[in-house]
């Protein structure tokens, strides 16, 4: 299955990241600078949430996709209305 995992860098999506890789799933790291420090053979792209199009354009071909980015909680509501 291929996998998409925006949020990469962070706790949550880098573990989700690699327990998929480590499952067999082809995965897609996405971040803001597309330099997720993720296992080998695990793609990098480079995406961010709060650009327009950056988050269609990452997902790219996915058949699943996780949602592991978040701003810090102090500027949830100003980011995430």
């Amino acid at each position: 299955m291929k996998v998409t995992v925006l949020g990469a860098s962070g706790g949550s999506g880098n573990a989700i990241t690699r327990e998929l890789a480590a499952r067999g799933h082809t995965v897609v790291a996405v971040n803001r600078a597309g330099d997720a420090a993720v296992p080998p053979g695990v793609e990098r792209r480079a995406g961010d949430r709060t650009s327009p199009g950056a988050v269609e354009r990452s997902i790219g071909d996915a058949e699943v996709v996780v949602m592991a980015a978040q701003p810090p909680y102090p500027r949830w509501v100003a980011q995430w209305p």
